[in-house]
């Protein structure tokens, strides 16, 4: 896969506010896609283009797959990205090994803290499913009662939180820690309110 197109599918996931790495993040894709740009990507192809079949032959997506993707990003046309997107004309190929947690790792009711600059604390509930609610929020936006869909958190990295509903508003998506990251906990459960002592990290 050369470099511009690793920026491009970089470009969708930041778009679409997730990580592609499951079944159902690829549907979830192909759908929004579809809700944007109006033309259609099948979830088989996009699994194709983010190497979901690592057994299968090497796949060379056609220019309209790649003009699609690049639409829905926001530029006329892959050409257009690759000339004017500041990934696009740029290599790259940072491998991210942080620490990092999958949300399908953890049981329904598990809490986590979320710290990230400047002075931003929030206290999460997974409700299962991928889907949290906001417990309580110390200098951010996110109000307790807000929930969203998150499929994992990365260590230092930002974290994109996915059709949140926010106040019980329209659904929208929330990125925390842009520069800088994010830093996770998972609280024990006697733990019933936000407390300054925080336990270990949990490293993936």
């Amino acid at each position: 896969m050369n470099d511009s197109l690793k920026n491009l599918l970089a470009k969708v996931e930041n778009t679409v506010g997730r990580s592609i790495l499951t079944k159902s993040d690829f549907e979830y894709l192909s759908i929004r896609i579809f809700d944007s740009t109006h033309m259609t990507i099948s979830p088989t192809t996009l699994k194709r283009l983010w190497g979901y079949f690592p057994q299968g032959p090497q796949y060379t997506p056609r220019t309209h797959i790649l003009n699609i993707l690049s639409v829905y990003v926001g530029y006329q046309s892959f050409k257009d990205f690759v000339e004017n997107s500041s990934l696009g004309n740029k290599t790259n190929s940072d491998f991210l090994a942080n620490k990092h947690l999958h949300t399908r790792s953890l049981a329904a009711g598990t809490r986590i803290r979320l710290l990230w600059q400047p002075g931003r604390s929030v206290t999460i509930r997974l409700l299962g499913q991928d889907v949290f609610c906001v417990e309580s929020s110390v200098g951010s936006k996110l109000s307790p009662g807000d929930t969203f869909f998150c499929p994992g958190f990365i260590w230092n990295e930002p974290l994109y939180l996915n059709c949140l509903i926010h106040n019980a508003g329209a659904p929208t998506n929330y990125v925390c820690g842009r520069d800088g990251g994010i830093e996770y906990y998972i609280l024990p459960e006697q733990d019933e309110c936000a407390t300054t002592d925080l336990p270990s990290v949990v490293e993936g």
